[in-house]
């Protein structure tokens, strides 16, 4: 495991670039092999009952892949797409468009999906106590609050439902904040913008869930 190669000091600034590190060493698959990976994991869920799915965080490869499916009528359930912040091309590409509006279609897309914190099995969520078993450590905030302003700001005034991976119960906190805050601005609670996860939540954080909206 990672948490077994890496000792507290060096911990922190190594955790994201190692794991970019692994994800380039494997090779991208083929437009082809994309293709026939999605439609079988589609069909898979399909066979076992389910009607729709909610996708999480694609890039502009994935989209490029179900969009062209939902062309050739080729989609056994329906998606309903989140489009990962962390490609800034094709989050442009859809701020342009704006959210899809047709509900009958196999794929609709309206919503975007932004992480700010990591995954708490690695000591990346972000905590406002050090981890209980790494001292020293509280986690790490993904993106900067300028950057995450500026991803809700600009998704929710395109008409985007936003959704906000949250672990920790600093990154819980915060994430509320920025929705309380954005949802005033651009009135917008309709929507049911999301954050996601919500695993490690203070007590006086419950409650802001039902006020915010």
């Amino acid at each position: 495991m990672l948490i077994g190669l890496l000792d507290s000091m060096h911990f922190q600034p190594l955790i994201e670039p190692v794991a970019g590190a692994g994800d380039a060493a494997v090779p991208a698959p083929s437009h082809e092999e994309l293709t026939e990976q999605v439609l079988a994991g589609l069909e898979q869920m399909a066979e076992d009952g389910y009607v729709t799915v909610h996708d999480a965080g694609l890039d502009a490869a994935h989209m490029q892949v179900l969009e062209e499916l939902e062309a050739e009528g080729r989609l056994p359930i329906r998606v309903y797409a989140m489009l990962s912040l962390r490609d800034e091309e094709l989050i442009r590409e859809w701020l342009e468009r704006g959210p899809d509006t047709d509900n009958d279609s196999m794929l609709v897309t309206r919503t975007v999906k932004a992480y700010y914190d990591a995954a708490l099995g690695s000591r990346g969520a972000a905590l406002f106590e050090d981890y209980s078993d790494m001292p020293g450590q509280k986690g790490l905030l993904l993106v900067n609050d300028e950057e995450l302003d500026r991803h809700m700001d600009r998704s929710m005034a395109a008409g985007y439902q936003v959704n906000i991976h949250a672990i920790g119960d600093k990154a819980n906190a915060r994430v509320l904040d920025y929705m309380e805050a954005m949802i005033k601005k651009h009135d917008n609670r309709g929507l049911r913008h999301r954050n996601e996860h919500s695993q490690i939540v203070r007590v006086e954080d419950i409650p802001r869930f039902a006020e915010i909206g």
